[in-house]
Parts: C-alpha cells; sequence; structure tokens
C-alpha cells in the first residue's frame, strides 16, 4: 500500500510540475530550441555518458568481484544498462537498482547478497554525490536556497555520512541487528537472508583497495555528468553560461532529482530553469527546460539496449 502512495505521489509530483513549467514557458519555442540542437554536441554527450555508463559498470564489477562466482564484464555492462533503463521509467530513481541487484545475485548464485553490494554501489554513489553537493554550497550553491533550506542540507548530509561510516562498523552492525530482532521483533526468512548477506559485506569490508577504487570511479562518474549539463547547454546555443557554474548547479540538481517522481522528471526539470534564469546569466525559461530535455533524452537514448538485453534475457529463460 505505501509503494502504491509512494508511486502515485511521485507521479503526481512530475506531472504537476511540468504542467507549471509548460504554462510559464512557450512549448513551441522549446520544440524549436531542441531542434536546433548542434548534432556534434548531442554526440559528444552521448560519448561521455556511454563512457560514464562502462565507468559505473566496472564500478558494481568491482564489487561483485568479492563472489566466488565471478561474472563477466559484458554481462555486468547488460545488466548495468538494464537498471539504467527501469531507472528511467520507473516512479523512482532506484528502481532499476533492485533489478539489477537481482539479476547480478542470481548470476553470482545469492540475490541477497547482490542486492546488498547493490546498494552498496548505490550508497558509494550517494556518499561522492554528498561531497559534491558540500562543495558546490561551500563553492557559492547556498546563495540559491534560503537560509532555512541550506541547514536542513547540511544537517541531511551529515547525518547522512555519518551514518555510511557506522554501516561499516561491525559494533554497529551488532547493536542494530539486536534492535531489530529483539526489540522490533523482524524475524523470518528474508529477515535471515539480510543479515546472511550484511555479514558478507562486513567480511568484504577489509578490501579497502576494492572500495577505494569504487570512490574514484564515482567521482569521476560525477564529473563526467556535470560535463554532459554543459554540453547539453553549448549543443544549445547557451554559451554564456561558464562551466564552474554547472559544478555548483548539478550536485543540487542531482541530490533533488532523487524526491519521488518517475525517474526525476520536473524536479530536475524545475531546478535547470530556475538556476539557468538567475542573474547573470538569465537564461530564458524555454532554454532552460531544452537543456533539462536534452540532458535526459540523451540518457534515455543511451538506456534503450537495456530494455533490448531485458526482453531478450526474458525471451532465452
Amino acid at each position: 500500500m505505501k509503494k502504491k502512495i509512494l508511486n502515485i505521489l511521485g507521479a503526481a509530483v512530475t506531472v504537476l510540475l511540468l504542467y507549471y513549467l509548460i504554462k510559464r514557458s512557450d512549448p513551441v519555442l522549446v520544440g524549436d530550441t531542441l531542434r536546433s540542437a548542434d548534432l556534434r554536441c548531442v554526440i559528444w554527450g552521448a560519448v561521455l555518458l556511454g563512457l560514464n555508463s562502462l565507468m559505473l559498470s566496472f564500478r558494481i564489477h568491482t564489487l561483485f568481484s568479492f563472489f566466488e562466482k565471478k561474472i563477466p564484464f559484458v554481462l555486468t555492462a547488460k545488466y548495468y544498462f538494464t537498471g539504467l533503463f527501469f531507472n528511467q521509467v520507473l516512479p523512482t530513481s532506484a528502481g532499476g537498482d533492485a533489478i539489477k541487484g537481482y539479476l547480478m545475485g542470481k548470476a553470482a548464485g545469492s540475490v541477497s547478497k547482490g542486492l546488498l553490494l547493490t546498494l552498496v554501489d548505490r550508497l558509494i554513489g550517494l556518499v561522492t554525490m554528498a561531497l559534491y553537493l558540500f562543495a558546490a554550497l561551500v563553492l557559492g550553491g547556498y546563495s540559491f536556497l534560503p537560509s532555512s533550506q541550506n541547514i536542513i542540507l547540511l544537517s541531511a548530509m551529515g547525518v547522512f555520512i555519518v551514518l555510511s561510516v557506522l554501516i561499516f562498523s561491525k559494533r554497529f552492525s551488532k547493536k542494530a541487528y539486536i534492535f531489530l530482532s529483539e526489540k522490533l521483533k523482524i524475524k523470518g526468512r528474508m529477515f535471515d537472508s539480510l543479515k546472511e548477506a550484511y555479514k558478507f559485506f562486513l567480511e568484504t569490508r577489509k578490501n579497502i583497495k576494492v572500495y577505494l577504487i569504487a570512490g574514484i570511479i564515482s567521482l569521476s562518474s560525477q564529473i563526467l555528468l556535470i560535463l554532459l549539463a554543459y554540453i547539453a547547454a553549448v549543443g544549445l546555443g547557451v554559451t554564456w553560461v561558464p562551466l564552474h557554474y554547472y559544478f555548483i548547479i548539478m550536485p543540487i540538481i542531482f541530490v533533488a532529482s532523487m524526491i519521488p517522481s518517475i525517474g526525476g522528471f520536473g524536479v530536475r526539470e524545475m531546478l535547470f530553469v530556475s538556476f539557468l534564469s538567475r542573474a547573470p546569466y538569465s537564461v530564458a525559461p524555454e532554454q532552460g527546460l531544452a537543456i533539462s530535455f536534452l540532458y535526459i533524452l540523451i540518457f534515455i537514448a543511451l538506456s534503450l539496449p537495456g530494455a533490448f538485453f531485458y526482453i531478450f534475457r526474458k525471451t532465452k529463460e
């Protein structure tokens, strides 16, 4: 029931925000702006996103090296693109991660451990995103938000980073287990599977090298996604907004896009228009909307192979 409510809420957020933005702008002008896109920039954007996708495939492939049963990198990449596709069409930006984790866990011999490592993979990405957001606020992003929102963001990041560190703590995991099993009386086969999976994670955390590689890949990935937004803007003729400005606003957009919605639609577009329309850059709402649309269209185009991989897999089975 809660999942259905969340899905309905996400769809409502997307529809309402897109309706508001389209009412404020000229849809015809948005379409004309998109059609005027420089094909060279679109191609370069696709190349950057393709490179980013391969890097993130390697990140999760590195984490799954903990399994005795090794998964070929080509198969990892296929499952990554499958997850990427579902992330674009499901009501949350993490729905595809569950599908990716299930497929990889099944291939590696343990669905529960596969889902856990996929969650860890996601967590590493969120930690680096939080670090970028902190840097963005320090470099000037705070000026775009009311002081109360800055306090909330910084507090939320602090709690998130502390919890992320605690996850690696054996003492914390033991206390969490006692709290869940004895205080909340959570038991059963699923809980036992999660317990075994988390025990597996605690054993793997000793291999700092693997997590360090995953962290470096995550930091590099965020840079490529910021460059993608800049290239999309340049391709649509918005050349007067400097690159460093995107390094300030994109981390905020990344985090905000996790608000329940259909793949971040609506939330992302609202922030693109809001940030780019500010002085001294004063990008027209139609241009800001077109930049956001081109940005996500490149994502959707690159994720389409994931749909074919998934269909082909189902056909084989």
